[in-house]
């Protein structure tokens, strides 16, 4: 992988997926880091990709994963889509699962 990865983003090699353990601790938005974790995994730079938006409103995306009004995370969310040529799995707790395909 030649483009930036987000922090904390490792390879499981028993799976062949690569995973970001705590999305939410990363800066920015959700949506920014599974654009940037895609580009890392694909080797392409996010103005180079498909468009998030194509596939999902990143908005949404932030919205639905956000904590709840007393500041507590979600649980039990589950979210997959296809970006990239990769399969994105996000889970309320805060992982991020890119399977490269």
């Amino acid at each position: 992988m030649m483009a930036e990865e987000p922090a904390g983003m490792e390879y499981d090699e028993d799976t062949g997926v690569y995973v970001v353990a705590d999305v939410f601790d990363a800066p920015g938005d959700v949506h920014t880091t599974v654009v940037t974790a895609v580009g890392a995994v694909t080797d392409a730079e996010p103005a180079e990709m498909e468009r998030l938006y194509g596939r999902i409103d990143p908005d949404a995306l932030d919205a639905v994963f956000a904590p709840l009004p007393d500041g507590t995370r979600r649980t039990g969310g589950e979210l997959t889509f296809s970006l990239a040529g990769c399969t994105v799995s996000l889970y309320s707790e805060g992982e991020l699962r890119i399977d490269p395909d």
